[in-house]
């Protein structure tokens, strides 16, 4: 299996304010299938089945992870949060609830930073997205009648980092993975049969416009 490093998307509800922070429900990720345009060129198919999405080890991880403002800069721990670099980007926290309904991976969060407060309520930063290490296994299948090439194990949740609504579009969602050279993705709301040209046009158009997680 190959380790990656992957940023992917979500969507956030303000569920509650009270003692000065600001508390949400987040939509962190789901279970799907999405396209992976290596550096070459080659697209892979990439699956986040239940079975890993939802697994104890991945609901551990999420437990009290992070909330930063925008991801933290690749040039700082490859874009993750760690001891040495949490006082400049922590700017709240996921509590211990992590649930999943339907396909979705469910967390609250609590912000404590005012300006990201600010942002929030604005509707300048309701997207959210999971940066989080994961082992990349090649055995291909299908899920809910989508095929996929590759299979995301071992899915470790680093942080959850709130983005610029509406960057990649509304149904697009784009993401870097700082861990290769030049490798992106996106991922959408509709199936579609994965094929290539019809996804090239599509990241070719959203990446000229898109700032990548910086």
């Amino acid at each position: 299996m190959k380790t990656a490093r992957r940023f992917d998307r979500g969507s956030l509800t303000v569920v509650e304010r009270g003692d000065g922070f600001l508390r949400c429900r987040v939509a962190i990720a789901r279970a799907c299938v999405f396209p992976y345009m290596r550096a070459d060129g080659k697209i892979i198919m990439e699956a986040k089945l239940p079975e890993e999405l939802f697994s104890d080890f991945t609901i551990a991880s999420a437990k009290g992870a992070p909330i930063t403002d925008e991801h933290p800069p690749r040039s700082d721990s490859n874009g993750f949060v760690t001891p040495i670099n949490y006082s400049k980007y922590v700017k709240g926290s996921f509590g211990d609830s992590i649930e999943n309904e339907e396909d979705h991976l469910f967390a609250n969060e609590t912000i404590y930073d005012s300006e990201l407060m600010k942002n929030v309520l604005s509707e300048e930063k309701v997207e959210v997205s999971i940066g989080f290490d994961t082992q990349i296994d090649y055995t291909p299948g299908t899920y809910n009648g989508v095929r996929y090439d590759a299979v995301q194990r071992k899915i470790k949740i680093n942080h959850l980092a709130h983005t610029v609504a509406g960057r990649a579009g509304e149904t697009v969602r784009a993401y870097f993975d700082s861990a290769s050279d030049g490798d992106f993705a996106v991922q959408t709301e509709d199936k579609h049969d994965g094929g290539q040209m019809d996804i090239k046009k599509i990241l070719i158009d959203r990446l000229n416009r898109v700032t990548l997680c910086q």
